[in-house]
Formats: structure tokens, C-alpha cells, sequence
């Protein structure tokens, strides 16, 4: 997955375990719209060393992410279990 957008984010060769989702990421400086009616929406990914985060370009968007994140992690704990 190389992508001038991702930033290394997924091509790094350290790997990172994802613990956990952060659904209160504040818009990042600059990224604010005042000019359109639909707000962008903000969340992070938790790993062991930092917090990944991500724009989406609604609360649906934002909505869908979250819960199919979370069910790999779910799917993943049922796995170790």
C-alpha cells in the first residue's frame, strides 16, 4: 500500500499491534471547512507506540470505519481466546 496520502503509515517495516480506537480526534489546524455544510469527521487507530489518525468526509464515513475496525478487533480476540 504506497501512497503519497498514507505517508509510510502502513509501509514501515516496524510493525505496530493495534490496541485499540480513538473516536475524539479534534480537526487537524487548517482543516476546517467553513465554506460547505458537511463537516469533515476525525478518529485515531491505538497502537502500542502512538495513535494513527485519519479524516473522513462525513460522520457516516467516520461511522462505518469505526465499526469495521472494531469488528476486526473483536474477530481478533476471538481468535487468541
Amino acid at each position: 500500500m504506497k501512497s503519497k496520502h498514507m505517508g509510510g503509515t502502513f509501509t514501515k517495516k516496524k510493525k505496530y499491534i493495534v490496541t485499540g480506537l480513538c473516536n475524539d480526534i479534534p480537526a487537524w489546524p487548517g482543516r476546517e471547512r467553513e465554506d460547505t455544510n458537511e463537516k469533515r469527521a476525525y478518529f485515531g487507530i491505538k497502537t502500542t507506540d502512538r495513535t494513527i489518525e485519519f479524516e473522513c468526509g462525513s460522520k457516516g464515513d467516520k461511522q462505518f470505519w469505526l465499526e469495521g475496525i472494531q469488528y476486526m478487533l473483536n474477530c481478533r480476540v476471538k481468535v487468541t481466546l
